[in-house]
């Protein structure tokens, strides 16, 4: 029985494919003389200028700053982000340490890349980079500063700081 509903399976798949093989395209339809034809699409002037087509606009990329950076100015409205070296595969992790509840960034957004060596496949414990994206919202000033530290005891010193003093000006 199984044999059959095997070799039934296959009559039906190589049917299908011959009868896909075998149409043609449909004949052309006449039309008769007292029928409405469709219109003949428009062909512009020689000299007629080219309509324009919107362009979209594209946002600005965010600027991406390193550890070693020291100040980051912005304007009102634009987003910046801080590439961190990280390793995904410790315990440790970055975090914000203190931002004033005055202040002019949002609170950060993150994502992680990690970067594997190009002779390793399937390979863990590598190095990455945790990515934190601000916005600035208001003008202002602030001090940033970033913490990379324990993940199961946010007590512990940290292994590593960076601080940023970020300018924010108005429109």
């Amino acid at each position: 029985m199984r044999k059959l509903g095997m070799n039934a399976a296959l009559a039906l798949s190589c049917a299908c494919m011959l009868l896909g093989a075998c149409r043609s395209a449909p004949e052309p339809v006449a039309v008769s003389e007292g029928a409405a034809k469709a219109p003949e699409p428009s062909v512009p002037e020689p000299n007629a200028p080219e309509p324009s087509a919107p362009v979209p606009s594209t946002p600005t990329p965010a600027a991406t700053y390193d550890a070693s950076t020291k100040r980051i100015e912005a304007k009102v409205g634009e987003r910046f982000t801080v590439a961190l070296p990280a390793n995904i595969a410790t315990p440790m992790r970055w975090r914000v340490v203190s931002s004033p509840t005055s202040s002019p960034l949002s609170a950060p957004t993150e994502s992680y890349h990690d970067a594997p060596p190009a002779e390793c496949t399937g390979c863990t414990g590598y190095a990455g980079t945790r990515m934190l994206s601000f916005e600035a919202l208001q003008a202002g000033s602030t001090t940033l500063k970033l913490a990379y530290g324990s993940l199961t005891d946010p007590s512990a010193p940290p292994e590593r700081e960076v601080v940023i003093e970020v300018l924010v000006q108005g429109n």
